[in-house]
């Protein structure tokens, strides 16, 4: 049995798919509105040099369908009231912060207010080489409940509301890659909050760094959706034009914590003309207000009476508004997407982000390449060992040995190092937005690059091993030795990890790895014999991963060659290659385990 729509036959399942999304689109649209209401909000932070007090006792009322304005000078106290409204800010030691922030008269749990309400940072934090479209899939497929027919319509409905058709297949760009323009990533961050279609949305600055036209779109767009779907918005914004400033409904004016003027925004030039500042017809209001409100000698002595007046005037207007909150229950869900969906979908996007930067595979391989021709010809064609071979020989392929151990775990730190603090800040976003959890981020981001860990000691080792001549004995040792320089590999790769979790800066993980390195690489007992450390300070070897990929290597070179000295014996190696293999492969783990607690607890830094 079939149906026509629009002239076009219909099948039982496209009638039914077309129901499911009907009835998506319509909870979508819904939702009751939200009243954000907050009463004496005190913020301080303790410092070295005391308490300094961010907020004085702050109190208002952001009405559903309304665009809500902070404004202040640097300083103000505009971010930091945006971050106590949308829950970004935890008492704790350094922290002091009081009062009650409600949603519709009601009080929520972080977790809870963040099912309902949406946050977007000053920063466009996205992914150069996605297109617009995927960066909202990827939003869509881990935040929104429904089939993928279903989320691929909202997709499509986000794409419309945003203005962004000519440009949703376009890669969003960056340094390397040419893309899209600044207001155009802008909305496309906005969108990934939109794509849930919260019932309230906070924003830091979104017009920062736009020019006035670009603002002003984004802005328009933001009031469209306040208006059209009931929503509440919530914005800082350091000094919009005059087009722009109709735009809002209500405005917070900040200096040093404190209100100025709280209100409409029609009322706000009559309510300073009564106090003797009157602005002048051309003048764009925001700017006169700024004049004034501005650190200065001229303003020093006004700021207090601003201040004052406030209190004294408008005060007890936002005291009488905070009876007049919406107190409709509140509908949010809490959905959650299980483990492996999480990995599925980190992993999928990684693999195309790894097929859209091929110069970092190429010129991986290129230096693995090169790496291996270079050592293999420095030892090129070592003898083959026997009783009457010198010592300096069995020393020299040591040191074949030991170069492998390094080789390979330098070379997958330094690719992680240097690429992993770009992708961070995207991760604390998005962990921040509740996408998935960190260690499920750290699987799906390193399955197909741990793929690529795992081929490049295989090119390595079968162009250096067979040059230098290593034990050909049996071909067991060429896999032994493959094994160990993959594992190696591994360590480096998560010891970068890391220092990339703990560290923002490339230049400070640079100047931080040696550190790292130095008591792995003298520890490792080819520098010096394990017999010759001090008791007090030897013990450190056993934190070493090149102790144990060393010994591997050399249990497994020399353990069945006529060797003029027993390097087996000479150097202490009790532990077995295929134990150290063990150990080397529980450091692996290990680092892992630590990067993921390290960039977990790093979660608190997205502001």
């Amino acid at each position: 049995m079939s149906t026509a729509f629009n002239g076009v036959a219909l099948t039982t399942e496209n009638e039914q798919q077309i129901q499911v999304v009907d009835k998506f689109l319509d909870n979508l649209h819904n939702k009751h509105g939200v009243d954000i209401s907050f009463s004496n909000i005190n913020y301080s932070i303790n410092t070295k040099s005391g308490k300094r007090k961010i907020l004085n006792n702050l109190s208002g009322v952001c009405k559903s369908g309304t665009v809500t304005a902070i404004l202040g000078p640097s300083g103000g106290g505009k971010t930091s009231l945006l971050n106590v409204l949308s829950r970004k800010i935890k008492a704790n030691k350094q922290v002091e912060l009081s009062g009650d922030v409600m949603a519709n008269g009601q009080t929520f749990s972080n977790q809870q207010f963040a099912q309902f309400s949406g946050y977007v940072m000053q920063n466009d934090i996205l992914f150069e080489t996605l297109t617009v479209k995927e960066c909202l899939h990827f939003a869509a497929d881990l935040k929104l409940e429904g089939d993928q027919h279903s989320k691929n319509h909202r997709v499509k409905e986000m794409i419309h509301q945003l203005k962004l058709e000519k440009c949703q297949n376009t890669q969003i760009g960056g340094h390397f890659v040419r893309g899209i323009s600044g207001g155009e990533r802008k909305r496309v961050n906005i969108g990934q909050e939109l794509i849930t279609n919260p019932s309230v949305l906070f924003l830091d600055e979104p017009t920062s760094g736009l020019d006035s036209f670009t603002a002003y779109i984004v802005c328009s767009i933001l009031k469209d959706f306040a208006k059209q779907h009931n929503k509440t918005v919530i914005m800082s914004i350091h000094q919009p034009n005059t087009d722009i400033w109709n735009l809002f409904d209500q405005v917070f004016l900040l200096i040093q914590g404190n209100y100025v003027y709280q209100g409409p925004v029609s009322e706000a030039i009559s309510y300073f003309s009564s106090l003797g500042l009157v602005c002048p017809v051309h003048q764009c209001p925001p700017d006169f207000f700024m004049s004034y409100m501005t650190a200065g000698e001229r303003n020093e002595k006004l700021h207090p009476n601003l201040i004052e007046n406030y209190k004294n005037v408008l005060a007890y207007k936002t005291l009488a508004s905070l009876q007049t909150v919406r107190t409709d229950q509140i509908e949010y869900s809490s959905l959650q997407t299980s483990f492996w969906y999480q990995i599925k979908k980190v992993a999928s996007r990684n693999l195309k982000q790894l097929r859209r930067n091929p110069l970092m595979v190429r010129s991986r391989l290129v230096q693995t390449i090169f790496m291996s021709l270079f050592i293999g010809l420095v030892y090129l064609d070592q003898p083959t060992l026997h009783k009457n071979s010198s010592v300096q020989e069995a020393y020299n392929r040591k040191g074949v040995l030991f170069t492998a151990c390094m080789a390979n775990f330098m070379a997958s730190q330094m690719g992680v190092v240097l690429n992993f603090p770009l992708e961070k800040p995207v991760f604390l976003r998005e962990e921040n937005t509740k996408y998935y959890s960190t260690f499920s981020y750290l699987i799906g981001k390193l399955c197909f690059e741990w793929l690529l860990l795992f081929i490049f000691p295989i090119i390595y080792s079968s162009i250096m091993y067979f040059m230098v001549g290593l034990n050909d004995s049996s071909a067991d040792h060429f896999f032994f030795f493959v094994l160990i320089c993959i594992l190696m590999g591994y360590c480096g790769a998560s010891l970068g990890l890391i220092s990339g979790s703990a560290f923002n800066s490339i230049r400070t993980i640079t100047a931080v790895q040696p550190l790292f390195m130095l008591p792995f690489v003298l520890f490792s007992g080819f520098f010096k014999n394990r017999k010759d450390f001090a008791a007090w300070i030897g013990w450190i070897e056993f934190l070493s991963p090149f102790k144990y990929g060393l010994e591997a290597l050399v249990t497994n070179e020399f353990e069945n060659l006529d060797s003029p000295v027993d390097m087996i014996a000479i150097n202490d190696y009790t532990i077995g290659k295929w134990n150290c293999a063990l150990i080397v492969f529980g450091f692996f783990v290990g680092f892992v385990i630590i990067a993921s607690l390290t960039l977990h607890a790093k979660r608190g830094t997205l502001q």
